[in-house]
């Protein structure tokens, strides 16, 4: 049966928000943010961890927009599996130099989206509305491909393995070790990110429910859906007890990395609103704030983690957020749970 496109307005959805993640050489696990259109439809603004602030791309800067992995800075690091959630914008920045943003989104109507939206200011100068078809929703597990370790630190490890192979017992362990992660199923992945997705929903509740950011038009609105549609897909993955069939693995995996996105994508979004609503407090108030609020919301929730809140406490406190599986270390300590929300 052919697939049935769906109508969208594609300056809604850039508006609202997208989470992706940019492609590249990395030692860390995908790392989703939240890319937004500007209201005024002139910029791309997306968040950024290592300023803990939001950054823009002026529409006006954008040279053009690729579909796919064609670019040459994809072509060096490509992830096939992906190639229909992926796309580069090529853009000059201040100082007239010509960047690439190689980005992957996790739904592929986002894509179509993005590629067509961006297009059309380009082309037309803003406007108020850009229909398109979409295409229809569907079960999605290419995502394993960015949930599981990249190519290069499949290598590292190698590299590293090689050498410790001289040491008997190190190098032995060191091998079994890499080897696990060279050949993860998409049943290790999900078991491996569920703790993650977790941990992130107690993490933000407890800034949505904080101070700090209390009667923002973000978190009483927008902030509290995408919570909520986290919590079912994380239920939804969670749940599941019979995996016997494709189609169940399937769908445990779509809902897995949908949930990871939106939730690394949510998380990151609401400490910088945080940091710029704390901005004009002294250095002490402001720290003092974050640090409560925040502990004292982890401290009252229910349902989340599988130890003590006060180490959940300490890293909110030092701004590094949840550690990758620090709760629910067996599929046992995920159990069937309602999110109250």
């Amino acid at each position: 049966m052919a697939s049935v496109d769906t109508q969208m307005d594609a300056f809604e959805v850039m508006r609202r928000g997208c989470p992706m993640t940019r492609n590249g050489n990395t030692w860390t696990h995908c790392d989703f943010r939240m890319y937004t259109l500007s209201e005024e439809h002139d910029a791309i603004i997306w968040s950024k961890k290592s300023t803990m602030s939001d950054e823009r791309i002026p529409i006006r800067s954008i040279r053009s927009v690729m579909e796919g992995q064609t670019s040459e800075t994809f072509q060096k690091d490509p992830k096939k599996p992906v190639d229909h959630l992926s796309w580069s914008i090529i853009w000059t920045d201040e100082k007239g130099e010509q960047l690439t943003y190689d980005l992957v989104c996790c739904r592929q109507a986002d894509r179509e989206c993005w590629v067509n939206g961006l297009r059309q200011l380009m082309n037309h100068g803003s406007q108020t509305s850009c229909v398109i078809n979409v295409p229809e929703a569907r079960v999605d597990t290419s995502l394993a491909c960015l949930m599981a370790r990249t190519r290069s630190q499949q290598a590292g490890r190698m590299a590293w393995a090689i050498p410790l192979a001289i040491v008997p017992i190190l190098g032995i362990g060191w091998l079994g070790y890499t080897t696990y992660y060279r050949n993860q199923s998409e049943k290790d992945i999900i078991h491996y990110r569920l703790p993650e997705i977790k941990s992130l929903i107690g993490y933000i509740k407890a800034y949505i429910e904080g101070e700090a950011l209390r009667g923002h038009p973000f978190v009483e609105g927008d902030a509290k859906l995408r919570l909520q549609f986290i919590g079912e897909c994380y239920e939804a993955a969670a749940n599941v007890k019979d995996t016997v069939l494709k189609a169940t693995l399937d769908a445990q995996m779509h809902n897995t990395s949908i949930a990871v996105a939106e939730a690394q994508a949510l998380y990151m979004r609401l400490q910088i609103l945080e940091a710029d609503a704390l901005k004009g407090r002294g250095w002490f108030d402001g720290a003092t704030a974050a640090v409560s609020s925040l502990g004292q919301n982890i401290a009252r929730l229910s349902g989340f983690g599988s130890k003590d809140q006060s180490d959940d406490f300490h890293d909110a406190g030092n701004n590094e957020g949840p550690i990758l599986g620090e709760t629910g270390k067996t599929e046992r300590d995920l159990p069937q749970i309602k999110l109250d929300l």
